[in-house]
């Protein structure tokens, strides 16, 4: 208990670290390297989000041709 506990309070004394360390940066004059690494790991979640879409749509592309080409195929047989 008391160690999860103090594990609570070590990741929010390092949040508030990192958040103080960016608050700094930001008030330099400089844009760092650093707030472009930080902002990627950010939005980590939202970038998985938007490749698991482009996955998506390539899926149902290739599946909307392939069953073009089914019935393509068909037709012609029956035509014949």
């Amino acid at each position: 208990m008391k160690q999860q506990l103090n594990e609570k309070i070590l990741k929010a004394k390092s949040a508030i670290e990192i958040d103080n360390i960016i608050q700094e940066y930001f008030t330099t004059p400089i844009y760092p390297y650093n707030i472009s690494i930080h902002n990627l790991v950010k939005f980590e979640l939202a970038n998985l989000k938007r490749r698991k879409e482009v996955i998506k749509v390539r899926i149902i592309e290739n599946l909307h041709k392939n069953l073009e080409a089914a019935i393509a195929e068909v037709l012609y047989t029956n035509t014949q």
